[in-house]
């Protein structure tokens, strides 16, 4: 009768061991599946950080050219215009 509780006992022993082992395994691929998303999150953070930096940086210039008087304006309008259109040389 002893024998066959300590067969018993190693067979949930060993299967306590699959378990864990499986376990183990299990949490070491969400963990890099959690390192992966975090990393393309803090990639994504600061792609977002650059973009609000450039806005903020248009929103300064606007408002400087806003400032200006009408007829500056108008002639760097005029200015702009020209260059849209203008063909680039071919040197």
């Amino acid at each position: 009768m002893a024998l066959c509780q300590v067969s018993s006992l190693e067979d949930c022993n060993a299967q306590m061991e699959r378990e864990k082992a499986a376990l183990a395994d299990l949490l070491a691929a969400k963990k890099h599946e959690y390192d992966q998303m975090r990393a393309h999150y803090r990639e994504r953070v600061v792609d977002l950080e650059d973009e609000v930096q450039r806005l903020k940086s248009e929103k300064l210039r606007l408002v400087d050219k806003l400032q200006l008087p009408e007829s500056e304006r108008a002639s760097l309008a005029a200015q702009v215009g020209y260059l849209l259109t203008r063909k680039p040389s071919c040197r």
